[in-house]
């Protein structure tokens, strides 16, 4: 794996015409070696020595990052490169390390948790392992009745609960995602079944379920500016309008599929293109009334 990041990075550095610094290259010495340490201490030295420019301080931090995740640290990884993010957005590890931040944090979503196996924790890791031959048998699953149970509501508070204690964390990430999708999900499968008793009552429920989306959407939009999920977000509240469920408000609709348009800038992305195709839909229909 480190060597695919390794790769990427002296790739990027000889396009740019950029002459790799001296610190730079002996750190990607000692790394091929197997001397980790020497290569982290090597790049941080780079980092803050005062010759060192701005604009090849983010190939060293890329590296640190990369170092990190072959180590499998992969809070410290993740921390490294949204660092890369934030403070040197227009940079090429930047634009790298934006495509892969949302799979390399799926790895675990307790990438903020760091085990320390003590000696005590061992020797209860060994109690446990006996227990678990005499109880083989069990279900290793807990069997909760949910029906009656507001699902919504208790995934909200806990959500909510990981974005106030952990704010802008990769954790706090995550649980916006999982925010908007839930309260979307929940629209989407009451349409399913819309014909149904139920499905009243979520078109009913629509503009306060939205309204909670939207508010979701532009906090997470707030504290994770560059985060590339934002684009997806906001197709999808284009789509609730577009929706059966959300009255078909086409208006609304156009205005979240503009959205999408408008933040893809001079790029011929995916969500792009199926925004401007139900946008142009949405003008065809219109002018059809």
């Amino acid at each position: 794996m480190f060597r695919y990041f390794l790769l990427v990075i002296v790739l990027i550095i000889a396009m740019s015409g950029l002459a790799i610094e001296a610190s730079i290259e002996k750190a990607i010495l000692l790394k091929a070696h197997g001397l980790n340490d020497d290569a982290k201490r090597e790049l941080i030295n780079f980092i803050f020595h005062e010759n060192s420019e701005r604009k090849d301080k983010s190939g060293a931090y890329y590296l640190l990052g990369a170092i990190a995740f072959n180590e499998n640290k992969i809070q410290t990884a993740v921390k490294t490169w949204n660092y890369i993010i934030e403070e040197y957005p227009d940079s090429d590890e930047a634009l790298i390390v934006k495509e892969r931040i949302d799979e390399v944090s799926k790895v675990t979503l307790s990438v903020y948790t760091e085990t320390v196996e003590t000696a005590d924790y061992s020797l209860a890791k060994l109690y446990l392992e006996n227990a678990n031959f005499w109880s083989k048998e069990k279900d290793d699953k807990w069997m909760i009745d949910s029906s009656w149970i507001p699902k919504v509501e208790f995934a909200l508070k806990w959500y909510d609960k990981v974005i106030s204690e952990f704010p802008k964390s990769e954790a706090a990430r995550i649980a916006y995602i999982g925010k908007i999708r839930t309260l979307l999900s929940w629209t989407e499968f009451n349409e399913e079944f819309k014909e149904r008793p139920w499905g009243a009552a979520a078109r009913e429920a629509f503009p306060t379920y939205i309204g909670q989306v939207i508010g979701a959407f532009h906090n997470f939009e707030k504290d994770f500016p560059n985060d590339i999920t934002l684009q997806a977000c906001r197709f999808q509240i284009g789509q609730a309008y577009w929706s059966s469920v959300g009255g078909k408000d086409l208006e609304q609709a156009k205005i979240w599929f503009e959205k999408v348009i408008v933040n893809s800038g001079e790029n011929d992305t995916f969500y792009r293109q199926i925004a401007e195709a139900r946008k142009n839909e949405i003008i065809n229909r219109v002018k059809s009334r």
